[in-house]
């Protein structure tokens, strides 16, 4: 890759890396469609006796992110959290083709778990969601996501890994995300989200406007 007088990077950390190891390389943002306004698609109030819903993972089911993101939320996540909230009163829903690994489908086995597979209506599933969780990002392997980018274009209440911001920048804890050091703090964090609703709404507008400040296809473009 030295040969090339640039090379651009959608992942800050790969590209810093690459330019320590001689590559003439730069960050630069993905690109998401931008909705002409912010329509405030979610975080309603959570109603009583309701199942909360969180969206688990988007995206192909055995993709190598994915992979890790999905045991970590089933050997980690999902035990604390059922701690932490009344047995049934939530749901993980996965959405993506593909099938997890075998040695995954054993322990994604539980009725807090709903593997969707893929859905006509995505945008729909996730606005209907009371929280975006991204558990991908928590171990060696760090990348970027555009599903972060299709969160904040429906307003959802993302929470997150504290590593994601490496790849992405952008992701800022307390703004348009809540970012976690580990699986407890993570089920902390949903924890939180659930009992606020001020809070699931400010990270849902801030996270649009973050979308429409860096992520807008015309800016990245003019940047090319």
């Amino acid at each position: 890759m030295k040969k090339y007088d640039l090379v651009w990077n959608v992942a800050n950390n790969n590209a810093k890396d690459l330019f320590k190891n001689g590559v003439k390389v730069k960050y630069l943002q993905n690109m998401w469609p931008i909705y002409s306004s912010n329509m405030n698609f979610n975080n309603p109030k959570i109603k009583k006796n309701k199942k909360i819903k969180i969206t688990g993972n988007v995206g192909n089911m055995n993709a190598t992110g994915n992979s890790i993101g999905l045991y970590i939320l089933a050997s980690e996540i999902l035990p604390k959290l059922k701690e932490l909230l009344e047995e049934g009163s939530f749901e993980f829903h996965l959405f993506g083709r593909g099938e997890p690994f075998p040695f995954l489908k054993k322990i994604l086995n539980d009725p807090h778990i709903k593997i969707r597979g893929f859905v006509k209506d995505l945008d729909r599933e996730i606005i209907n969601s009371d929280i975006f969780l991204v558990a991908n990002n928590s171990k060696r392997f760090k990348v970027g996501h555009t599903r972060f980018l299709h969160a904040w274009s429906l307003s959802s209440c993302v929470v997150a890994f504290q590593d994601s911001s490496l790849a992405m920048p952008e992701i800022k804890h307390e703004y348009n995300a809540l970012l976690a050091n580990d699986s407890n703090e993570i089920c902390e964090y949903i924890l939180k989200c659930i009992n606020d609703k001020k809070l699931r709404s400010n990270l849902g507008k801030n996270g649009f406007k973050t979308l429409n400040k860096y992520f807008d296809p015309k800016i990245v473009t003019s940047k090319i």
